[in-house]
């Protein structure tokens, strides 16, 4: 019984240190499509506000296939 505990404590460990990086920094490009739409003036914001004064992933306007 002390093995298991003691294993899933190691393995939840594990868990919450693997997930402190961000999987896609600011600067980086998400798509290949980024820097073409960044270089025409048309890329979509990655946030928008919502209702209650905090922000929102903006995904309607990043995954809309227009953008005029």
């Amino acid at each position: 019984m002390k093995h298991l505990l003691a294993a899933v404590l190691l393995t939840s460990l594990a868990v919450m240190a693997g997930c402190e990086k961000p999987l896609f920094p600011e600067p980086t490009e998400r798509t290949q499509y980024d820097r073409f739409d960044r270089l025409r003036g048309r890329l979509a914001p990655a946030e928008q506000a919502n209702d209650y004064g905090g922000t929102d992933p903006a995904l309607r306007d990043r995954l809309s296939p227009y953008r005029p």
